[in-house]
């Protein structure tokens, strides 16, 4: 398993979360744009390594833009990161769809997996050939938004391929308050995946 680093806008600390490397700071995205822009020392090394060097597929949808708007996938492809497939939750790539969602692709012939579909978690066929998932979506810190399910499939599946899993980290806009009663394990879904309280109080790298 790859080991997971922590990278904050004012320090850096390691820690051991399964195979995933997470940037909780203002917005991951940022730093990497950062990074991408000249600023060398605005990610970890080892997520240098993956974003220079490994095949990646990148889990996001419209929340996953810098601040300035530049979407992940831009910003990852603009640095000459080499994004092979793009995975999108619930509601699709823009938002804007109900329902189970199919695959497809972008414009430019990127393969657009989705996670919201007929299957909730990436197989095979969607990992062949990549090294590293990125995940950058931005939840609200409610345990029945789905998004958290998918990054939880998203480790389980890629932990048994050794596949890095690099979380761009965001703010949990209704802050740190925990709230309500966990989820019973019987009744365990995949809207309410994670044994936490109904407002965790957590970002999704958490």
């Amino acid at each position: 398993m790859s080991k997971s680093i922590s990278a904050s806008s004012a320090s850096l600390s390691d820690l051991s979360v399964g195979n995933a490397t997470s940037l909780p700071v203002q917005s991951g995205l940022d730093c990497v744009h950062a990074y991408f822009n000249g600023q060398s020392d605005a990610v970890p090394t080892a997520v240098a390594t993956l974003l220079q060097n490994a095949a990646i597929g990148l889990v996001t949808n419209q929340t996953g833009c810098t601040r300035d708007g530049m979407q992940a996938r831009h910003v990852l492809r603009d640095g000459g990161a080499q994004v092979r497939a793009l995975f999108s939750p619930e509601h699709g790539l823009q938002g804007n769809l109900e329902g189970d969602i199919a695959s497809g692709q972008t414009e430019d012939g990127l393969p657009v997996y989705s996670l919201y579909g007929a299957a909730r978690r990436p197989n095979e066929e969607m990992l062949r050939g990549l090294k590293v998932l990125v995940f950058d979506i931005q939840d609200v810190g409610a345990r029945f938004y789905t998004y958290s399910s998918t990054l939880a499939h998203i480790l389980e599946e890629c932990s048994e391929r050794d596949i890095s899993v690099l979380v761009l980290d965001r703010p949990n806009p209704i802050g740190d308050t925990s709230e309500g009663p966990r989820v019973e394990e019987e009744q365990r879904s995949f809207v309410g995946h994670l044994r936490v309280p109904v407002t965790h109080g957590m970002t999704p790298g958490e």
